[in-house]
This record gives structure tokens, sequence and C-alpha cells, in this order.
């Protein structure tokens, strides 16, 4: 997992523009993350090392993946333990706005890498800053409840879900819970034997949302799936299962008889069901216990 404290510098080889105006929006990217929850960045001595370098590349560099193959402007990666965010040199730079015509906006594109140092993956949610084509260049609730759930240490409230274990309070994942509308179940989505906690919506603003948070021993969660929207329909009974067969379903039961699923695959992620269902005896029952870390020990989810 990213560190919430990070040391940066950047290299102004070949930069497009002037430095004080780079340095100055990349100061304000990084003071909008600090501002949303609990990190940090500040510029690297001359002496240390950094945890991030910033630098300008242009169409094959390195093992990554070239600019100019498809419509991205920035990639955030890592090589030898330094990660790395790397502006495509042969686009036109502006300061801010949205990108218009041939000019790409820094402070957005920065702001929205910066998101994947700190550990934010893409999501499906359009509206997000962590979008895979972003339309905002603000930070947006949803990304800052995932750096919460990633880095806050302050006490659950009525919106989180907290995990616990021997009633000592593990992790938390804030801004997740709503009331009469969100549940929660430990489940090993991707069969590697531990388990997950898997969070879905009921009602119609989450469009049947469904995430599930994957976690590396019973502190963080290392990454999520989703959230991936139309997985779940507020009419019908949601049921997670692993048949006699091994399949991981998310079966969804209808008050007309109607059945439908999704089957989690090796990446613990959702996709279209063509097999034969398994009957309602097959159907197993929901678990708010569930082992994160495979050691045997079970965690326990406070809803």
């Amino acid at each position: 997992m990213a560190h919430p404290h990070i040391t940066y510098r950047i290299d102004h080889a070949n930069e497009p523009a002037n430095t004080e105006w780079i340095e100055a929006v990349f100061e304000r990217a990084c003071k909008s993350w600090s501002a949303a929850g609990p990190v940090s960045f500040r510029p690297a001595g001359e002496t240390e090392k950094p945890m991030l370098e910033v630098a300008w590349k242009r169409a094959n560099h390195g093992p990554c993946r070239p600019f100019g193959i498809d419509t991205a402007v920035a990639h955030t990666t890592t090589t030898d333990g330094l990660l790395q965010i790397h502006l495509d040199l042969d686009r036109t730079w502006k300061r801010d706005g949205f990108r218009e015509g041939l000019e790409t906006p820094l402070y957005q594109t920065l702001l929205h890498e910066l998101g994947h140092v700190l550990g934010l993956g893409h999501t499906p949610d359009e509206n997000a800053l962590l979008a895979t084509d972003p339309k905002t260049e603000r930070i947006q609730r949803s990304d800052r409840d995932g750096l919460w759930t990633l880095y806050a240490e302050v006490d659950p409230g009525p919106n989180d879900y907290a995990i616990y274990r021997d009633d000592k309070l593990t992790a938390v994942l804030y801004g997740l819970r709503v009331e009469g509308a969100s549940e929660a179940q430990f489940f090993d989505a991707d069969g590697n034997g531990r388990d997950e906690l898997v969070v879905w919506r009921m009602d119609p603003l989450g469009f049947g949302q469904l995430v599930a948070f994957f976690f590396e021993g019973t502190s963080r969660p290392v990454r999520t799936m989703g959230p991936r929207y139309g997985m779940v329909d507020g009419m019908a009974r949601v049921t997670l299962v692993i048949t006699e067969t091994e399949e991981r379903l998310v079966v969804l039961d209808f008050p007309n008889g109607k059945r439908l699923a999704h089957i989690f695959d090796e990446n613990g992620v959702p996709v279209a069901f063509k097999g034969v269902l398994p009957k309602f005896d097959q159907i197993g029952v929901r678990r708010s216990e569930g082992d994160l870390d495979g050691d045997g020990e079970r965690e326990s989810v406070l809803r």
C-alpha cells in the first residue's frame, strides 16, 4: 500500500513550460489531497531519496506503456520501489480547466495521478476524479471516502463499516454505509482462501453498485474491486454463494421467481454467469464474520 506522507522531486529536464508555474500547479494538487484527508507531501531534500518522482516523457520510455498509442496523457508507475508520475511531453499543456481541443490541463492530470500515488484505483463512477476519463478537477466524495478508508485513524461513525478482531477495531471503511440501503458480507470473492468484505447498495441512488475490499492482514484494504454498477437490484434478495463446484456467485432472487447471477472470476471481478444456476438449497448463509488474512482467526463487521 502507498504511504500517506510522500516526499517528491520534480525532474525539470525537458519540461514544456516555466518551472515556477509547473511547481505551483503541482503544489496546489498536493494541497488539495492534503485538505481531503490525512495525507501530506513535501519536496525531498537535496541528499534525500524521494518516494515520488515527476518527469516528462515522450513516446517509448523504458518499460512503461508508450505515449501516443492511445489517449493517455499521463500514468503512474513504480520502478525499483520509486513511485513515478510520467507526463506526455508531446501534449500541449495548460494550467487548469478541462481538455479543450489540443490543450491538456496540468492541474487536473496531476490531481488524478496523485490519487493513484496514494493507492486509489480507477472507478466506473463517472463523477469521480478517479474515473478513467475524469470530467472534474475536484476531489469528489467517493475519492475522499477511498482516501479515508486507506489512511484515517478516527473512530467510525454511523455511515461507516467497522471491522473488529477480538473486540479490537482493526479497519474502517468510511462513507459506505447507508442506513436501510447498504449490505455487507465477508466472502472469498477471488477463491484464494482469504475473505474480502463485499458491500452493495439496494437503493435507487446506489445504482445497484457492488464493491469488494481486499485486505493485507486485517489493518487496511490494499485494493478494491469496483464499485461496479448494476450488479444488484433493490427488488431482489441478494446472496453470495460458493457452489459445490467452487463457483463464487452473486445470486439475485426476485419476488416473481426469476433468478439472475454474476460469477466472480479469479481476480474477484463479477462477470455475467452463463451456467446452470444453483438450486435454492445450495444458497449460502450471509456471514457477518470472516477471515481476512487466512490465519484461521475470525474478524467481524459492525453494521
